[in-house]
């Protein structure tokens, strides 16, 4: 002001008015507002994150840029310099959300195990029909976490059904199978999971790209290109096969729970081939693009393994380290990742309105929302996203 006060205040600074006007339950049901703010908090830390990973990407963008070689390789091998601090604080808070923050939030929803009882199965089953076709399926902001986490082949795959989305949102006909970042599935966020080149978050789907220069550069800086490290490990056609054959079951234990619900269509075996052949073409052309990928990584690979050599302590080992706990610890088969906890909840939560629904003597309640539900959760994060890890030039270098 003129006279020298500062009129800003805690309410102002972080819009509250505007935050907390963003609670809309679609009931009365007391608990669907835990659904709700459980979920906005899911989105408010991928915020972060993808603000974090651009931030990473951006660092790393500029060691690509440095003509300076000398200076390259000493920003590369260094542990203390203030260019680093940005990229080690936002790295540390990915770690942080990845392992602790989202498994934290899971802990709203998921069944109490002995604890006192956060959320309640029995009123979810009250407010669930409401939520057709929304589902978590559609987190565009997940998805493009998934890709700068280098899960780009993978978020190319046709697999995911869309029944209720083509049905809701197009009024249209069962399309078959989509990627998940399909805009009838994500709608207007669709250009979030693949931002444009000039979009303000190219930079975080850059991130494994970006960490695969430098490493390169450092290699090429080194003069260590060659025979210095181990092939990176394709992806082998038993992976592939393993891939298809458990979409083939997948397909036929959805279908055996219609035929005994007596809804099974009559095409549904067409349907199924149909499916199964997309699947398969796509998942082929995933895994190839990938495995060249991988044989064009070599120098990559080299500079990482003269990094765990000659400068294992450094700031840039230590934001990749962190970058591959991130990875982990949302996407890795171990209980506690993101993924895994998020699938025990969903399935945990599925199983009780089962229950509900057969005490009752009530038909049994559709399996999933718009995303296909339990099954394909579980098997994605079992079988397909170990086979596109981070940082997959620089994994297993550190022996």
């Amino acid at each position: 002001m003129p006279d020298g006060r500062r009129l800003l205040d805690y309410h102002t600074y972080i819009g509250l008015d505007r935050l907390l006007s963003c609670q809309v339950p679609g009931s009365m049901v007391p608990d669907e507002r835990i659904f709700v703010v459980t979920h906005q908090l899911f989105e408010l830390a991928f915020k972060q994150m993808i603000f974090d990973l651009s931030v990473v990407s951006a660092t790393l963008a500029h060691l690509i840029d440095l003509g300076d070689a000398v200076q390259f390789h000493s920003l590369c091998t260094m542990a203390d310099d203030r260019f680093w601090l940005p990229a080690l604080t936002a790295s540390g808070r990915l770690k942080y959300a990845a392992g602790t923050l989202l498994p934290a939030l899971c802990g709203l929803l998921a069944a109490s195990e002995g604890k006192d009882e956060t959320f309640s199965s029995l009123e979810f089953g009250r407010f669930r029909p409401n939520l057709q076709p929304a589902s978590g399926f559609q987190s565009a902001q997940f998805r493009l976490i998934q890709r700068a986490l280098g899960k780009g082949g993978l978020l190319s795959v046709r697999l995911f059904p869309a029944q209720e989305y083509w049905k809701n949102y197009e009024a249209a006909d069962d399309g078959g199978p989509v990627r998940v970042t399909d805009r009838v599935i994500l709608r207007d966020d669709a250009p979030v999971a693949d931002p444009e080149p000039d979009s303000p978050l190219a930079p975080a789907a850059e991130l494994d790209r970006r960490a695969h220069q430098v490493l390169e550069r450092l290699a090429e800086v080194e003069g260590r290109v060659a025979n210095t490290a181990e092939d990176i490990p394709a992806i082998s056609r038993n992976d592939l096969e393993a891939a298809v054959l458990e979409f083939h079951r997948i397909l036929s234990g959805q279908r055996s729970l219609q035929e005994r619900a007596g809804i099974k269509p009559p095409d549904a075996t067409e349907k199924d081939r149909a499916a199964e052949a997309i699947f398969r073409s796509d998942m082929e052309g995933a895994v190839l693009t990938e495995n060249e990928r991988r044989a064009s990584l070599l120098t990559a690979r080299s500079g990482a393994f003269h990094l765990h050599n000659i400068a294992p302590q450094g700031n840039l080992a230590l934001v990749l380290n962190r970058i591959v706990a991130t990875d982990t610890a949302l996407h890795g088969k171990q209980d506690g990742s993101f993924l895994s906890l998020h699938f025990r909840m969903v399935a945990e939560r599925i199983r009780d309105l089962y229950g509900y629904a057969r005490e009752a003597g009530e038909a049994e309640p559709p399996r999933g929302t718009g995303g296909g539900g339990v099954p394909y959760l579980g098997y994605v994060s079992r079988n397909l996203i170990p086979l596109f890890p981070a940082l997959v030039a620089y994994q297993g270098q550190d022996e």
